[in-house]
């Protein structure tokens, strides 16, 4: 039984306004701005990067497997687990998009595309012509 289950809300409104709603059996639509995944789609069970915020700096980082999430009360909440067995619960305003985020949630393959516009900005751009067996081997030396 997924959490969501335990929280009625009105789903066909979320939907509508592109806020939050389910997609298939697992996954989740979130349009937030604090949830940096492809296509604002998070899926349960998959690693995740999490980063915390106190002061607008970085205080926490982690990899977590997202366990669960649910809507209630206008808020958007994740639950998941750390690598090291400790279970969070995070929660987010879904109507303020104005609140500074103290947490933003990244998926793998947008945290790498930040990581590579940002190398860019700084190195300029450059080209990697390495093939997935060429990387595998660079990691083992």
């Amino acid at each position: 039984m997924k959490l969501q289950d335990y929280f009625p809300y009105d789903a066909v409104i979320l939907g509508l306004l592109q806020v939050y709603h389910g997609v298939g059996h697992d996954s989740f639509f979130i349009n937030q701005p604090c949830i940096l995944v492809k296509e604002h789609i998070v899926t349960t069970g998959e690693t995740y990067f999490l980063f915390e915020y106190s002061d607008g700096k970085l205080i926490k980082s982690s990899m977590i497997k997202l366990i669960d999430t649910f809507y209630f009360n206008e808020r958007v909440y994740l639950l998941t687990d750390l690598i090291s067995g400790e279970i969070m619960l995070r929660n987010h305003i879904l109507k303020n998009v104005k609140e500074r985020c103290q947490w933003k949630l990244f998926d793998i393959d947008t945290f790498r595309d930040i990581l590579f516009a940002k190398e860019e900005q700084y190195y300029g751009k450059r080209t990697y012509n390495y093939t997935d067996d060429e990387l595998l081997e660079l990691e083992d030396e």
